[in-house]
């Protein structure tokens, strides 16, 4: 056929075929379209299955949000009271207003001489480092440093830690002397010896600044914690003092780059090993107050420096002549013979009658075992980063 001589039937040709191209196009792009509207409706209704059988997951029913609700404000309670143990102030609570130093240091004397009459009275032997339980920078001197309030605030935490600590200490010692009695191992007019040696603290309260700041050399009764270079990651503290300068092992602390800051104790005394054992048992038990026991040493009691604080607790009577020595006294100045003074009575006995034997010693049966402890302690609270919390709130 001549397609040039029937351009009519070429024509139409041509149409169908456009017709039908366009046609199939069509029904590909309707049924690229049908599809991904069954495809998103399947993935809607899958969703909402989803949600309608989650069971006991989050959903968003009322139900649901109630105990939402519920948990986060148990949450909030768990917290506060973590705060409140931790600090010792309800949670949003003020701070009590922080005294002008002077004042402080007046009532730090007087309440460190009752303490001290306290011990005295428990018959507690105190020595000569530990007098000022601490604060020998400042109660030793006649004129007391004006410091800044947040050393002073510092400074006052120190001593209520200190006085929980050496508060747990004497009823550590009480408490073996309850033991003692009740298994008649222990006269009543008898107590435990205790001796506390040391008293030291962190001196934090300088790096406050301040005022006339005191001298930074470190007295017998001060601690000094500096970091190292790997304190951040390892925990591992520098601690030093005038008895160890250069400081021994390394130290544990509790202390984190914010997250938590601490204070350094150390406490040293002579005991039996019951005490040790009370004193460590109180403070792992008292759940109140965020004192923990860091490190320990042991070592034998220096028999000389017991005996001294024991004489300084009970020291003897001062020997007072009998009547019947008065009279010997008396009649040997006076009684002459001839040749002289007369012999003594003893002299004149009769060497046959033997001497009335003295009475026996007493020995104790097991005697009283005493050691030498250092105990390490910290007092630790959390440390809240404001520019880490702003971060938390601009990423919400």
């Amino acid at each position: 056929m001549d397609f040039k001589k029937n351009k009519a039937f070429t024509a139409a040709v041509a149409f169908c075929a456009v017709v039908l191209l366009g046609g199939l196009g069509c029904c590909v792009w309707q049924l690229i379209g049908m599809s991904s509207a069954n495809a998103a409706a399947e993935a809607t209704e899958r969703k909402l299955t989803r949600l309608q059988n989650r069971g006991k997951d989050f959903a968003l029913t009322e139900k649901n949000v109630s105990i939402e609700q519920a948990n986060e404000a148990a949450i909030n309670a768990a917290i506060n009271a973590k705060i409140e143990r931790l600090t010792g102030k309800k949670a949003g609570e003020k701070e009590t207003p922080v005294p002008a130093s002077n004042d402080f240091f007046s009532s730090l004397t007087q309440r460190v001489a009752d303490y001290a009459k306290t011990l005295e009275a428990k018959k507690i032997a105190l020595s000569d480092d530990a007098k000022f339980f601490g604060f020998g920078r400042y109660l030793s001197v006649a004129s007391k440093p004006t410091l800044s309030s947040d050393s002073v605030r510092v400074l006052s935490t120190e001593e209520d830690a200190l006085r929980r600590i050496l508060t747990a200490l004497t009823e550590a010692r009480d408490a073996g002397e309850k033991a003692l009695r009740g298994a008649n191992l222990l006269a009543p007019d008898k107590r435990v010896f205790l001796l506390i040696k040391d008293v030291r603290r962190e001196t934090a309260e300088l790096a406050q600044g301040g005022g006339d700041a005191p001298a930074s050399a470190s007295r017998a009764d001060e601690l000094s914690v500096t970091p190292r270079d790997d304190s951040a990651e390892t925990g591992l503290y520098r601690l030093t003092s005038k008895a160890s300068p250069r400081g021994g092992a390394p130290f544990p602390s509790l202390r984190k780059p914010n997250m938590t800051k601490a204070l350094a104790f150390q406490v040293g005394f002579v005991a039996p090993t019951a005490v040790f054992r009370n004193f460590l048992a109180s403070l792992s038990d008292a759940g109140d107050f965020p004192i923990f026991v860091r490190d320990v040493s042991v070592k034998p009691a220096v028999p000389a420096e017991v005996s001294s604080a024991k004489l300084r607790l009970d020291p003897p009577p001062a020997p007072l002549p009998s009547e019947e020595a008065a009279a010997q006294e008396s009649a040997a100045a006076t009684d002459f013979g001839i040749f002289g003074p007369a012999p003594a009575e003893s002299d004149r006995a009769d060497a046959s009658v033997a001497a009335v034997p003295a009475a026996p010693e007493k020995f104790v049966v097991s005697p009283e075992a005493l050691s030498e402890f250092l105990v390490t302690l910290e007092y630790v609270v959390p440390a809240y980063n404001p520019s880490a919390l702003a971060e938390e709130k601009e990423e919400e």
